[in-house]
Parts: structure tokens; C-alpha cells; sequence
């Protein structure tokens, strides 16, 4: 791992842990307050769409700010957004800041995932994006668990965003050509972009399908399929486990394979393991939870591949861009993966999230496959690098 690495590891961690501590106290203090499950699921679609203007938005405002005056911006409203929440308010209001929230978290992910792109040797590159999502899940698994065990510590989470800051300086130039961050400067440039990492945006797309299905249902599938509410937790928890353990392997594995291989390999293991938890609805416990294993260490992969992937077939002027894109494409997966899923018929109304992010993955990996090998040598860097 490269030296310029660790401090923007330190800032990741410390940031997704304050996010980990919102993302639980926020809901929890919601219900306290008496709101509806379906208002608090409205606020986690709203937390999506600004996910999507965030990352449309944020390429022009790096590109004008630089990269340092853009984290701030972004810390700065991030910061705010969340600690409205702890003023009363009207659920709408609650909403606007659940938008301007996610918008400033996707500017961070940008400015994040941009910068450790170009640090990070081609050779060692997915490893190192392995080892960041790795952090990420830790770092929120960590804050749900503070959260949880003590709700009034969600305070601490304007402090930790404030200790994030601390690592900027180091971790982001002044400057933003030392970052790439020039704009396209034509629109064929642009589709040329898309071409060469279509397979990659397919990854995204199914990466944001999968992660939105998972979150937002998923707790609902275990509850139904083992019979005991309290089982939920650790349903989601063993499959956070498998991630993590899945993205310790992933990364070296995926450097040596290559990337359409790699890209591939995931997405077939997440279809197969997907369809796997759709038909474990009689199952026993165990068998339910080692499958929600299997299927985190194939899912939790498909973002970091992908990054890796849409950053390796773009040029270096482009690499904002190209992650601004990849953003882009993950939030409309993560809004459309539970509207589909919601539209199935009462009948696969358990298995619902299950089938569609089985069925994504399937047609994603299909879509890969051909570009690897049918697709002729050199017409698709991201499948063929």
C-alpha cells in the first residue's frame, strides 16, 4: 500500500464511522418520535436521489473548487444536513435534508474514490479498492454498533467529522491537475468514455441494485424466512461478515485474473447465491445465514471491481469524471432495485429482493461475457486490461 494511501484510509474510516452511528440513530429516533416505517423508507429513497445529484453535480464543482476547497464544501453541508435532525422539524424538511445529505456524501465518495484511483498502481489497484471497502463496512459496522448500544452517543458524530478533517491536508492536493480533475472537454469524449467502460457501469449499475435491495429488504426477507425477528441482525451482520472476508481475497485475486475475469466471476457468484437465498425460505438457520455469507463476499465485491475497473479504462484527465459517472450509475441502480422489487406480485413478495438482484447480476455477467469474449481485443479497455 502506497504511503499517500494511509491517511485517506484514516479519513475513510473515521467518516463512514460517523456515517454508521447516523445511519442507525437516525432511523431509531424517527420511530421514537412515531413516524411511519413507510416515511422512514421514503427518507432512505430521498438519501438515494441525493446520492445521484451528488454525483452529477459533483464533477463541476471539483473541477471550479479544486479538491481540498470541495471536501470542505462537502464535510461542511454533510455535517449540517445531519445535525438538523436534532432540531424539530416537518417530515418534509426531513426529507430535503436526507437529499442534501446523500448529495454531500456521494461529492465525498467522489473526491475519495478519485484520489485513491490515482495514487494507486495499476498493478495493485483493485487490492487497494478492496482494502478500502473492507475499512468502509468496518467503519460502519462499528458506528451502527455504538449507535445502537448507546442512541444519545449519535452526538459524536459531528465530532468525528470534525477529526476527519484533520486528514485532508494530506490526503488531497491543492490543486486539482494534480488530481485529474480536468472535464471532458467533448461530448465524443464522453461517449467514448461509456464505451470503453460499459461493462464497468454494468457492474455499478448491478452494485447499486444489489446494496439497495440488501439494506433496504433485506432485514425484512430474514425476519420472514427465519421466523424470528431478532435473527435479522445477525442475518445482515453474517453477510457484512462475508463481505469483508470476501474483499480480503478479492483484491490480490482480481489483480492476478484480470478484470472482465474478475468482473465476471462476481457477478455469476452473486446471481447463484442470490436465487440460493430466494429459495431458502424453509431452510434451516444455519444453512440461511452460511448462503447470506456466500452471497456478502460476492456482492460487497461488485462496487469496488467496478470502480476499479471504470477507473482502469479511463484516461487519467478523465478520472473525475469517470467516477462521477460510476456514482451516477450505482444511484439509479440503488433507486430502481427497490422499486422493481416492490412491483413483483404479493406472491415472491419475501423472495422479491432476492430475485431481483439474482436476476441483475445474471444479466450482467452475461453482458460482461460477451464483451470478453466476443467483443474483439482493444474495443473495451475496462473488459480487456
Amino acid at each position: 500500500m502506497s504511503r499517500p494511501a494511509t491517511p485517506l484510509l484514516i479519513l475513510v474510516a473515521v467518516l463512514l464511522a460517523a456515517n454508521g452511528i447516523l445511519a442507525t440513530s437516525l432511523p431509531l429516533g424517527w420511530a421514537r418520535d412515531g413516524l411511519s416505517s413507510r416515511t422512514i423508507a421514503l427518507f432512505g429513497a430521498c438519501l438515494y436521489t441525493g446520492v445521484l445529484l451528488g454525483g452529477l453535480a459533483g464533477q463541476s464543482l471539483v473541477t471550479r473548487m479544486g479538491c481540498r476547497r470541495s471536501f470542505i464544501i462537502f464535510i461542511a453541508v454533510f455535517a449540517a444536513m445531519n445535525a438538523s435532525f436534532l432540531l424539530p422539524g416537518h417530515p418534509v424538511l426531513f426529507a430535503a435534508a436526507r437529499i442534501g445529505a446523500g448529495a454531500a456524501i456521494a461529492g465525498l465518495y467522489l473526491l475519495i474514490e478519485s484520489r485513491m484511483n490515482t495514487i494507486a498502481a495499476p498493478a495493485h489497484r483493485q487490492r487497494l479498492l478492496a482494502l478500502y471497502m473492507i475499512i468502509v463496512y468496518a467503519a460502519q459496522a462499528t458506528g451502527s454498533a455504538v449507535a445502537g448500544l448507546i442512541p444519545t452517543i449519535s452526538l459524536l458524530s459531528a465530532l468525528a467529522l470534525i477529526v476527519s478533517c484533520m486528514f485532508w491536508w494530506s490526503s488531497f492536493p491543492s490543486k486539482p491537475a494534480m488530481m485529474a480533475t480536468a472535464p471532458v472537454g467533448a461530448t465524443r469524449d464522453l461517449v467514448a468514455l461509456l464505451k470503453s467502460s460499459s461493462a464497468a457501469l454494468v457492474v455499478g449499475l448491478a452494485a447499486g441494485i444489489s446494496l439497495s435491495c440488501f439494506y433496504g429488504m433485506g432485514p425484512l426477507f430474514a425476519t420472514a424466512a427465519l421466523k424470528d425477528g431478532s435473527l435479522a441482525g445477525i442475518f445482515m451482520a453474517m453477510a457484512m461478515i462475508g463481505g469483508m472476508l470476501g474483499l480480503a481475497v478479492t483484491g490480490g485475486v482480481s489483480d492476478r485474473l484480470g478484470t472482465g475475469t474478475s468482473l465476471s466471476t462476481a457477478l455469476l457468484a452473486t446471481a447463484m447465491t442470490s436465487f440460493m437465498l430466494a429459495a431458502s425460505i424453509d431452510r434451516s438457520t444455519s444453512c440461511i445465514m452460511i448462503i447470506a455469507m456466500l452471497f456478502g463476499a460476492s456482492a460487497f465485491s461488485l462496487y469496488p471491481l467496478g470502480s476499479a475497473a471504470m477507473n482502469a479504462a479511463a484516461p487519467a484527465a478523465q478520472r473525475i469524471t469517470a467516477n462521477s459517472v460510476f456514482i451516477v450509475t450505482t444511484g439509479l441502480g440503488g433507486m430502481a432495485g427497490p422499486l422493481v422489487a416492490n412491483a413483483l406480485p404479493r406472491a415472491v413478495a419475501t423472495q422479491a429482493p432476492f430475485l431481483v438482484i439474482g436476476a441483475a447480476t445474471l444479466i450482467g455477467s452475461l453482458f460482461v461475457l460477451v464483451r470478453l469474449f466476443v467483443t474483439p481485443a482493444g474495443t473495451s479497455r475496462s473488459c480487456h486490461n
